[in-house]
Protein backbone atom coordinates (compact mmCIF):
# COMPACT_ATOMS: atom_id res chain seq x y z
CA UNK A 1 0.00 0.00 0.00
CA UNK A 2 3.03 2.26 0.33
CA UNK A 3 2.79 3.26 -3.34
CA UNK A 4 -0.59 4.91 -2.67
CA UNK A 5 0.51 6.84 0.44
CA UNK A 6 -0.13 10.55 -0.05
CA UNK A 7 -2.45 9.92 -3.00
CA UNK A 8 -6.12 11.00 -3.17
CA UNK A 9 -9.13 8.66 -3.18
CA UNK A 10 -12.85 9.27 -3.66
CA UNK A 11 -15.39 6.99 -1.99
CA UNK A 12 -19.10 7.35 -2.79
CA UNK A 13 -21.71 6.32 -0.25
CA UNK A 14 -19.09 7.06 2.41
CA UNK A 15 -21.38 7.85 5.35
CA UNK A 16 -22.13 4.30 6.55
CA UNK A 17 -21.67 0.57 6.13
CA UNK A 18 -19.19 -0.59 3.49
CA UNK A 19 -18.30 2.96 2.45
CA UNK A 20 -17.41 4.02 5.99
CA UNK A 21 -15.22 0.91 6.43
CA UNK A 22 -13.38 1.64 3.18
CA UNK A 23 -12.83 5.28 4.18
CA UNK A 24 -11.26 4.15 7.47
CA UNK A 25 -8.88 1.65 5.83
CA UNK A 26 -7.79 4.11 3.13
CA UNK A 27 -7.05 6.81 5.72
CA UNK A 28 -5.24 4.26 7.88
CA UNK A 29 -2.93 3.56 4.93
CA UNK A 30 -2.02 7.22 4.49
CA UNK A 31 -4.36 7.95 1.57
CA UNK A 32 -6.23 11.25 1.60
CA UNK A 33 -9.94 10.44 1.31
CA UNK A 34 -12.77 12.45 -0.19
CA UNK A 35 -16.02 10.98 1.09
CA UNK A 36 -19.09 11.69 -1.03
CA UNK A 37 -22.54 11.25 0.49
CA UNK A 38 -25.83 12.99 1.14
CA UNK A 39 -25.23 12.74 4.90
CA UNK A 40 -22.03 14.77 5.06
CA UNK A 41 -22.24 15.34 8.82
CA UNK A 42 -22.25 11.60 9.45
CA UNK A 43 -18.90 11.25 7.66
CA UNK A 44 -17.44 13.98 9.86
CA UNK A 45 -18.77 12.36 13.02
CA UNK A 46 -17.33 8.96 12.11
CA UNK A 47 -13.88 10.31 11.24
CA UNK A 48 -13.35 12.96 13.94
CA UNK A 49 -11.74 10.44 16.30
CA UNK A 50 -9.39 8.86 13.76
CA UNK A 51 -5.83 8.52 15.13
CA UNK A 52 -3.37 11.30 14.27
CA UNK A 53 -1.36 9.02 11.97
CA UNK A 54 -4.40 8.54 9.70
CA UNK A 55 -4.58 10.64 6.53
CA UNK A 56 -7.15 13.44 6.26
CA UNK A 57 -10.75 12.70 5.35
CA UNK A 58 -12.80 15.39 3.59
CA UNK A 59 -16.59 15.18 3.38
CA UNK A 60 -18.38 16.55 0.31
CA UNK A 61 -22.10 16.55 -0.37
CA UNK A 62 -23.09 14.53 -3.43
CA UNK A 63 -26.30 12.80 -4.48
CA UNK A 64 -25.00 10.41 -7.15
CA UNK A 65 -28.51 9.91 -8.53
CA UNK A 66 -28.45 13.53 -9.79
CA UNK A 67 -25.99 14.55 -12.51
CA UNK A 68 -25.91 18.21 -11.42
CA UNK A 69 -24.92 17.18 -7.90
CA UNK A 70 -22.08 15.06 -9.33
CA UNK A 71 -20.84 17.94 -11.50
CA UNK A 72 -20.89 20.36 -8.58
CA UNK A 73 -19.01 17.96 -6.30
CA UNK A 74 -16.28 17.30 -8.87
CA UNK A 75 -15.92 21.00 -9.61
CA UNK A 76 -15.13 21.57 -5.92
CA UNK A 77 -12.82 18.54 -5.82
CA UNK A 78 -10.82 19.76 -8.81
CA UNK A 79 -10.53 23.26 -7.36
CA UNK A 80 -9.27 21.95 -4.03
CA UNK A 81 -7.24 18.86 -4.93
CA UNK A 82 -6.52 19.19 -8.65
CA UNK A 83 -6.24 15.45 -9.27
CA UNK A 84 -7.30 12.11 -7.78
CA UNK A 85 -5.84 8.60 -8.02
CA UNK A 86 -8.44 6.16 -6.66
CA UNK A 87 -12.21 5.91 -7.07
CA UNK A 88 -14.40 3.51 -5.10
CA UNK A 89 -17.95 3.47 -6.46
CA UNK A 90 -19.77 2.24 -3.38
CA UNK A 91 -23.08 4.17 -3.33
CA UNK A 92 -26.02 1.84 -3.80
CA UNK A 93 -29.63 1.39 -2.72
CA UNK A 94 -32.50 -1.08 -3.01
CA UNK A 95 -36.24 -0.58 -2.79
CA UNK A 96 -38.82 -3.19 -1.92
CA UNK A 97 -41.43 -3.21 -4.64
CA UNK A 98 -42.35 -4.96 -7.90
CA UNK A 99 -41.62 -3.94 -11.49
CA UNK A 100 -45.17 -4.73 -12.57
CA UNK A 101 -47.00 -2.67 -9.93
CA UNK A 102 -48.87 0.24 -11.56
CA UNK A 103 -48.44 3.27 -9.31
CA UNK A 104 -46.40 6.48 -9.16
CA UNK A 105 -44.57 5.48 -6.00
CA UNK A 106 -43.12 2.45 -7.79
CA UNK A 107 -42.05 4.69 -10.70
CA UNK A 108 -39.99 6.76 -8.26
CA UNK A 109 -38.47 3.76 -6.47
CA UNK A 110 -37.35 2.13 -9.72
CA UNK A 111 -35.80 5.37 -10.97
CA UNK A 112 -33.95 5.89 -7.67
CA UNK A 113 -32.39 2.42 -7.81
CA UNK A 114 -31.27 2.74 -11.45
CA UNK A 115 -30.03 6.34 -11.08
CA UNK A 116 -28.05 5.54 -7.92
CA UNK A 117 -26.67 2.09 -8.66
CA UNK A 118 -25.96 2.42 -12.37
CA UNK A 119 -26.36 5.87 -13.95
CA UNK A 120 -24.68 7.58 -11.01
CA UNK A 121 -21.76 5.14 -11.10
CA UNK A 122 -21.23 5.84 -14.80
CA UNK A 123 -21.21 9.63 -14.40
CA UNK A 124 -19.02 9.57 -11.28
CA UNK A 125 -16.52 7.34 -13.10
CA UNK A 126 -16.43 9.68 -16.11
CA UNK A 127 -15.63 12.72 -13.97
CA UNK A 128 -13.16 10.85 -11.78
CA UNK A 129 -11.25 9.49 -14.77
CA UNK A 130 -10.66 13.02 -16.06
CA UNK A 131 -8.93 13.91 -12.80
CA UNK A 132 -6.95 10.64 -12.81
CA UNK A 133 -5.74 11.31 -16.35
CA UNK A 134 -4.78 14.85 -15.34
CA UNK A 135 -2.47 13.43 -12.66
CA UNK A 136 -0.42 11.50 -15.27
CA UNK A 137 -0.02 8.87 -12.53
CA UNK A 138 -1.39 5.40 -11.85
CA UNK A 139 -5.08 5.13 -11.01
CA UNK A 140 -7.61 2.57 -9.82
CA UNK A 141 -11.40 2.30 -10.13
CA UNK A 142 -13.14 -0.20 -7.83
CA UNK A 143 -16.85 -0.81 -8.29
CA UNK A 144 -18.64 -2.30 -5.29
CA UNK A 145 -20.96 -4.62 -7.12
CA UNK A 146 -22.92 -7.62 -5.75
CA UNK A 147 -23.41 -11.32 -6.36
CA UNK A 148 -26.85 -10.08 -7.46
CA UNK A 149 -25.02 -8.66 -10.48
CA UNK A 150 -23.98 -12.14 -11.60
CA UNK A 151 -26.91 -14.40 -10.78
CA UNK A 152 -30.68 -14.02 -10.47
CA UNK A 153 -32.20 -16.52 -8.07
CA UNK A 154 -35.82 -17.49 -8.56
CA UNK A 155 -37.87 -15.90 -5.73
CA UNK A 156 -38.84 -18.20 -2.90
CA UNK A 157 -40.36 -17.60 0.50
CA UNK A 158 -38.35 -15.14 2.55
CA UNK A 159 -36.72 -13.32 -0.40
CA UNK A 160 -37.94 -9.72 -0.82
CA UNK A 161 -39.03 -8.07 -4.04
CA UNK A 162 -35.79 -6.48 -5.22
CA UNK A 163 -37.31 -5.35 -8.55
CA UNK A 164 -34.55 -3.70 -10.65
CA UNK A 165 -31.78 -4.09 -8.07
CA UNK A 166 -30.44 -7.18 -9.85
CA UNK A 167 -30.70 -5.43 -13.20
CA UNK A 168 -28.79 -2.39 -11.95
CA UNK A 169 -26.02 -4.62 -10.61
CA UNK A 170 -25.85 -6.67 -13.82
CA UNK A 171 -25.37 -3.32 -15.56
CA UNK A 172 -22.43 -2.60 -13.22
CA UNK A 173 -20.88 -5.96 -14.17
CA UNK A 174 -21.16 -5.18 -17.90
CA UNK A 175 -19.99 -1.58 -17.50
CA UNK A 176 -16.94 -2.63 -15.46
CA UNK A 177 -15.90 -4.97 -18.25
CA UNK A 178 -16.56 -2.38 -20.94
CA UNK A 179 -14.50 0.23 -19.08
CA UNK A 180 -11.54 -2.14 -19.33
CA UNK A 181 -12.15 -2.48 -23.06
CA UNK A 182 -12.15 1.31 -23.45
CA UNK A 183 -8.90 1.66 -21.49
CA UNK A 184 -7.26 -0.99 -23.70
CA UNK A 185 -8.44 0.78 -26.85
CA UNK A 186 -7.14 4.10 -25.47
CA UNK A 187 -3.81 2.38 -24.68
CA UNK A 188 -4.11 3.61 -21.11
CA UNK A 189 -1.89 1.25 -19.11
CA UNK A 190 -1.94 3.28 -15.91
CA UNK A 191 -5.61 3.05 -14.87
CA UNK A 192 -7.11 -0.28 -13.80
CA UNK A 193 -10.73 -1.22 -13.17
CA UNK A 194 -11.99 -3.92 -10.85
CA UNK A 195 -15.21 -5.09 -9.23
CA UNK A 196 -15.95 -6.51 -5.79
CA UNK A 197 -19.14 -8.56 -5.53
CA UNK A 198 -20.16 -9.33 -1.94
CA UNK A 199 -22.91 -11.64 -0.81
CA UNK A 200 -25.10 -10.57 2.12
CA UNK A 201 -23.41 -7.84 4.19
CA UNK A 202 -24.41 -6.74 7.69
CA UNK A 203 -25.36 -3.10 6.99
CA UNK A 204 -28.49 -0.93 7.18
CA UNK A 205 -29.26 -1.76 3.53
CA UNK A 206 -32.01 -4.27 4.28
CA UNK A 207 -33.78 -1.92 6.69
CA UNK A 208 -33.46 1.27 4.64
CA UNK A 209 -34.80 -0.60 1.60
CA UNK A 210 -37.66 -2.00 3.74
CA UNK A 211 -36.66 -5.53 2.81
CA UNK A 212 -36.48 -6.42 6.51
CA UNK A 213 -38.63 -5.19 9.40
CA UNK A 214 -36.82 -2.97 11.91
CA UNK A 215 -37.12 -5.61 14.63
CA UNK A 216 -35.22 -8.26 12.64
CA UNK A 217 -31.47 -8.20 11.98
CA UNK A 218 -30.06 -9.79 8.83
CA UNK A 219 -27.46 -11.64 10.91
CA UNK A 220 -30.38 -13.46 12.57
CA UNK A 221 -31.77 -14.52 9.19
CA UNK A 222 -28.58 -15.66 7.47
CA UNK A 223 -24.80 -15.74 7.89
CA UNK A 224 -23.43 -12.35 6.85
CA UNK A 225 -20.24 -10.62 5.79
CA UNK A 226 -19.04 -7.58 7.72
CA UNK A 227 -18.34 -4.20 6.05
CA UNK A 228 -14.70 -4.65 7.08
CA UNK A 229 -14.55 -7.82 4.93
CA UNK A 230 -15.34 -5.75 1.83
CA UNK A 231 -12.86 -3.05 2.85
CA UNK A 232 -10.21 -5.78 3.16
CA UNK A 233 -10.96 -6.86 -0.42
CA UNK A 234 -10.53 -3.30 -1.70
CA UNK A 235 -7.22 -2.91 0.15
CA UNK A 236 -6.02 -6.16 -1.40
CA UNK A 237 -6.86 -4.90 -4.90
CA UNK A 238 -4.88 -1.74 -4.23
CA UNK A 239 -1.80 -3.45 -2.85
CA UNK A 240 -1.11 -5.72 -5.83
CA UNK A 241 1.53 -4.45 -8.31
CA UNK A 242 0.49 -1.91 -10.93
CA UNK A 243 0.87 -4.47 -13.74
CA UNK A 244 -1.61 -6.86 -12.06
CA UNK A 245 -5.30 -6.32 -12.74
CA UNK A 246 -7.72 -8.45 -10.73
CA UNK A 247 -10.92 -7.98 -12.66
CA UNK A 248 -13.40 -9.44 -10.17
CA UNK A 249 -13.50 -10.44 -6.51
CA UNK A 250 -16.45 -12.15 -4.87
CA UNK A 251 -16.70 -12.04 -1.08
CA UNK A 252 -18.80 -15.03 -0.10
CA UNK A 253 -19.00 -18.04 2.18
CA UNK A 254 -16.71 -21.04 1.88
CA UNK A 255 -18.13 -24.53 2.48
CA UNK A 256 -15.73 -27.18 3.78
CA UNK A 257 -16.39 -30.87 4.41
CA UNK A 258 -14.73 -32.99 7.11
CA UNK A 259 -13.82 -30.03 9.26
CA UNK A 260 -13.94 -31.63 12.70
CA UNK A 261 -10.23 -32.46 12.93
CA UNK A 262 -6.88 -32.91 11.19
CA UNK A 263 -6.32 -31.28 7.79
CA UNK A 264 -9.83 -29.86 7.43
CA UNK A 265 -9.65 -28.08 10.78
CA UNK A 266 -6.23 -26.56 10.01
CA UNK A 267 -7.39 -25.28 6.61
CA UNK A 268 -10.53 -23.75 8.08
CA UNK A 269 -8.53 -22.03 10.84
CA UNK A 270 -6.37 -20.26 8.25
CA UNK A 271 -9.35 -19.43 6.04
CA UNK A 272 -11.34 -17.96 8.96
CA UNK A 273 -8.27 -16.08 10.19
CA UNK A 274 -8.16 -14.27 6.84
CA UNK A 275 -11.71 -12.98 7.20
CA UNK A 276 -13.53 -15.55 5.07
CA UNK A 277 -16.87 -16.76 6.43
CA UNK A 278 -16.85 -20.53 6.81
CA UNK A 279 -19.58 -23.18 6.85
CA UNK A 280 -18.17 -26.43 8.16
CA UNK A 281 -19.75 -29.78 7.39
CA UNK A 282 -18.82 -32.69 9.64
CA UNK A 283 -20.29 -35.75 11.30
CA UNK A 284 -19.09 -34.32 14.62
CA UNK A 285 -20.09 -30.71 14.15
CA UNK A 286 -19.76 -29.94 17.87
CA UNK A 287 -16.09 -31.01 17.73
CA UNK A 288 -15.65 -28.78 14.69
CA UNK A 289 -16.37 -25.62 16.67
CA UNK A 290 -14.14 -26.76 19.53
CA UNK A 291 -11.17 -27.44 17.24
CA UNK A 292 -11.52 -24.27 15.17
CA UNK A 293 -11.90 -21.66 17.89
CA UNK A 294 -13.12 -19.09 15.33
CA UNK A 295 -16.44 -17.64 14.23
CA UNK A 296 -17.87 -20.27 11.91
CA UNK A 297 -21.20 -21.85 10.99
CA UNK A 298 -21.44 -25.60 11.55
CA UNK A 299 -23.81 -28.24 10.20
CA UNK A 300 -23.91 -31.96 10.86
CA UNK A 301 -23.44 -33.81 7.57
CA UNK A 302 -22.44 -37.31 6.48
CA UNK A 303 -21.11 -36.80 2.95
CA UNK A 304 -21.45 -40.49 2.07
CA UNK A 305 -25.20 -40.20 2.67
CA UNK A 306 -27.22 -38.61 -0.14
CA UNK A 307 -30.12 -37.52 2.07
CA UNK A 308 -27.68 -35.85 4.47
CA UNK A 309 -26.10 -33.87 1.61
CA UNK A 310 -29.50 -32.83 0.27
CA UNK A 311 -30.53 -31.59 3.71
CA UNK A 312 -27.42 -29.46 4.22
CA UNK A 313 -27.57 -27.81 0.80
CA UNK A 314 -31.25 -27.10 1.24
CA UNK A 315 -30.29 -25.34 4.49
CA UNK A 316 -27.55 -23.41 2.65
CA UNK A 317 -29.97 -22.37 -0.11
CA UNK A 318 -32.65 -21.27 2.37
CA UNK A 319 -30.25 -19.38 4.63
CA UNK A 320 -27.60 -17.90 2.36
CA UNK A 321 -29.74 -16.44 -0.42
CA UNK A 322 -27.31 -15.28 -3.13
CA UNK A 323 -23.91 -16.46 -1.91
CA UNK A 324 -21.60 -18.64 -3.99
CA UNK A 325 -20.09 -21.77 -2.48
CA UNK A 326 -17.05 -23.96 -2.80
CA UNK A 327 -16.16 -27.27 -1.17
CA UNK A 328 -12.88 -28.68 0.07
CA UNK A 329 -11.30 -31.74 1.72
CA UNK A 330 -12.93 -34.98 2.50
CA UNK A 331 -11.20 -38.35 2.56
CA UNK A 332 -11.57 -41.68 4.34
CA UNK A 333 -8.62 -44.08 4.17
CA UNK A 334 -8.75 -47.74 5.22
CA UNK A 335 -5.93 -50.23 5.54
CA UNK A 336 -6.40 -53.05 3.06
CA UNK A 337 -7.18 -56.38 4.68
CA UNK A 338 -8.98 -59.55 3.66
CA UNK A 339 -11.81 -59.41 6.13
CA UNK A 340 -15.49 -60.27 5.91
CA UNK A 341 -16.48 -56.61 6.09
CA UNK A 342 -13.96 -55.59 3.40
CA UNK A 343 -16.65 -55.06 0.70
CA UNK A 344 -18.70 -52.77 2.92
CA UNK A 345 -15.61 -50.73 3.74
CA UNK A 346 -14.73 -50.41 0.05
CA UNK A 347 -18.27 -49.23 -0.58
CA UNK A 348 -17.92 -46.69 2.23
CA UNK A 349 -14.65 -45.39 0.79
CA UNK A 350 -16.24 -45.00 -2.65
CA UNK A 351 -19.33 -43.30 -1.22
CA UNK A 352 -17.19 -40.86 0.76
CA UNK A 353 -14.33 -40.06 -1.65
CA UNK A 354 -16.10 -40.26 -5.00
CA UNK A 355 -19.87 -40.22 -4.87
CA UNK A 356 -19.98 -37.83 -1.93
Amino acid sequence: MEKWRGKVAIVTGASSGIGAAIVRDLAKNGITVIGLARRVQKIREQTKDFPENYANVHAFYCDVSKIESIKEAFKLIEERFGVINILVNNAGIGKKTSILVDDEETDGKISQVIDTNFTGLVHVTRHAYMLMKKSEDYGMVVNINSVAGHKVSFPYYGVPETNVYNGSKFAVTATTEYLRHELIQMKDKKVRVSSVSPGVVDTSFFHSSQMLPDNIEMRDVAPVLNPSDIADAVMYLLQVPYHVNITEMTKVFAVFTRTSSEIGAEIVKDIAKNGINVIGLAQRSEKFKESIGAKVNDYNCVVSNLDSKKAVFKWIKDKLLLTFLFTYWRAAIYQHACRKDFCSEVEQVINTNLIG
